[in-house]
């Protein structure tokens, strides 16, 4: 299992020690694949060093954003048969969160993806929507279907004013 954390955590070290976490001694072209599939690969062949560029203790010296794709990346070359993302867009503008939404996309295809979250716009493309009050769930369906129908799915998307 992966899991990818609302808060991913970033050690000191270097990009490549941070994606290799799951995968200790991955090939240069597994580290670039899994990047790339995360969308990751652009800001980190931006970087001094590329993927031997250190990064401090928590991650200061990269964005809310790039940390989340390094955690994908992590998640992308793990190559686990099952993903926890938990508020996997949290905190990110709308051009990262979009970003970030295709390349969970990209990760769900072949695994099973539990995909935890409060903004509605990242689950439009799930195949089905648990939602859930008081910690139980009361509602399970595809979320287009959910929209359609008279559902408390239905009431959140048009209280938060999204378009299905």
């Amino acid at each position: 299992m992966a899991t990818v954390p609302q808060r991913p955590y970033v050690f000191a070290g270097t990009i490549r020690d941070n994606l290799c976490l799951g995968r200790p001694g991955a090939s240069q072209a597994q580290i670039e694949a899994a990047a790339h599939a995360a969308s990751a690969a652009s800001f980190i062949a931006a970087l001094p060093a590329g993927y031997d560029t250190p990064v401090g203790e928590h991650g200061h010296t990269l964005s809310g954003g790039q940390a989340q794709r390094v955690a994908l990346a992590r998640a992308f070359l793990k190559d686990a048969p099952v993903v926890l993302i938990d508020e996997g867009t949290a905190g990110l503008d709308r051009d990262t969160e979009d970003d970030i939404v295709e390349a969970i996309e990209r990760l769900a295809r072949d695994r099973t993806v539990l995909l935890i979250a409060h903004r509605l716009q990242t689950v439009w493309r799930t195949q089905q929507v648990a939602v859930m009050e008081a910690g139980r769930i009361v509602e399970t369906g595809p979320p287009r279907a959910l929209a359609a129908a008279d559902s408390r799915f239905a009431r959140m998307i048009a209280s938060a004013q999204l378009e299905p």
